[in-house]
């Protein structure tokens, strides 16, 4: 409850998931995922299938996440979009490494 509690959805606890929203869905799976207090999240296009507005809430979410849990994520996207949210980027092309990028600090959360 503490984690529903975290990421307001405590009042959906006893819902079924056909029931919930798509954002509220993605905030299920991740107090879920951090149920076991996990040191790395793999994340697998945690944004896809959310609109823009939803999409950066669940990102800054999991930037939060990262700071207050002391939490690694690593997310696979293909929305670029999310990349000035991200603190390390690595580029996959053909399964190899095709760039790695450090951006500037993201002023988002």
């Amino acid at each position: 409850m503490e984690l529903l509690e975290y990421f307001d959805i405590a009042d959906k606890a006893h819902n079924m998931s056909s029931e919930l929203s798509g954002g509220q869905n993605q905030r299920v799976a991740i107090a879920r995922a951090l149920a076991n207090k996990p040191q790395i999240i793999l994340a697998d296009e945690p944004t896809a299938a959310l609109d823009t507005e939803r999409s950066v809430s669940v990102v800054n979410m999991l930037k939060q996440i990262a700071i207050d849990q002391d939490v690694a994520i690593i997310m696979v996207t293909h929305d670029e979009d999310m990349l000035p949210f991200c603190d390390r980027i690595l580029k996959i092309e053909d399964k190899k490494v095709a760039s790695h990028v450090v951006p500037k600090k993201s002023e988002v959360i």
